[in-house]
């Protein structure tokens, strides 16, 4: 799976709950259109979401579930601060660290 920025799996929360339109993600994150329509190009582009171009305005849907995004952040975590060991994450959790 392509890397995921936080401000596409802000956008990716809001859509997990139900498909919307472009504009409906303007109100919800409060960004503007331009930035919203960047994210959402960049997550489709990126096959993580997909669109529904039957209806107008289109609405966009996850095509992905939460939990694969959550699993993809917590690898690039353990890649990134504990060189890929598991364990080493694990007992820093666990406080053994």
């Amino acid at each position: 799976m392509n890397r995921i920025t936080d401000a596409e799996i802000n956008i990716l929360n809001i859509i997990f709950e139900e498909p919307l339109t472009i504009k409906e993600i303007v109100l919800k994150t409060g960004k503007n259109i331009s930035t919203v329509k960047t994210l959402v190009y960049r997550l489709v582009k990126k096959g993580i979401i997909g669109c529904d171009r039957y209806n107008n305005p289109y609405r966009y849907f996850s095509n992905v579930k939460k939990n694969e995004i959550l699993l993809e952040k917590i690898n690039q975590l353990v890649n990134n601060f504990f060189d890929g060991d598991i364990k080493e994450f694990k007992n820093y959790i666990n406080g053994k660290y």
